[in-house]
């Protein structure tokens, strides 16, 4: 069973929070969020729901994981963000970013 620490050092490990690469050119202030989310064997897991919450204004942006465990979160608004990631088996984990 995944415990709720490996699932933090995973989540920290896999997710790659960054901003738009044609920032300068289209003037948005947008960012993805995507990551991989693995058990602690390193198997991928799919099928589980991430959430992304804005700190800000509470607003929430959910996906599920594919086949490879990735998952992709697209135009966030800057802020800071609360991703949580339950999956069937696994306990609910919290990260802010």
């Amino acid at each position: 069973m995944l415990t709720t620490r490996s699932i933090i050092w995973l989540l920290l490990i896999s997710i790659t929070f960054f901003g738009s690469p044609n920032l300068a050119k289209t003037q948005s202030a947008t960012a993805t969020l995507t990551g991989t989310i693995t058990d602690e064997r390193g198997a991928v897991v799919s099928g589980a729901t991430v959430i992304a919450t804005n700190g800000a204004t509470g607003t929430q942006r959910q996906v599920s994981t594919n086949e490879s465990g990735q998952f992709f979160i697209s135009s966030l608004q800057p802020s800071t963000y609360t991703l949580s990631v339950e999956g069937q088996g696994f306990a609910l984990t919290e990260v802010k970013t």
